[in-house]
């Protein structure tokens, strides 16, 4: 399985945050699958911000809001990656 449907299929999940975040953690990317998963999750985001957007049950929202933090934590880690190549 290549790493980057392993970082795909992370959305698929309603794990906990820290099992998402150990899962990736073990990840090993070289720069291209980094610049490929940045540009995986910069999509992501921009689909979650309109998904919050666009909710009007509380539930929903805060589920969705929780979504995008980790999206955005995890936009952070590969960034600090990328910055370390």
């Amino acid at each position: 399985m290549s790493k980057l449907l392993v970082a795909e299929m992370i959305f698929a999940f309603s794990s906990p945050c820290r099992q998402i975040m150990l899962l990736v953690g073990n990840l090993r990317l070289d720069s291209d699958e980094l610049d490929t998963l940045d540009d995986l999750l910069l999509q992501r985001r921009s689909n979650q911000r309109q998904q919050v957007a666009s909710m009007e049950s509380c539930a929903t929202r805060i589920a969705l809001q929780e979504k995008l933090g980790l999206i955005e934590r995890l936009l952070e880690r590969v960034d600090e990656a990328c910055a370390m190549i």
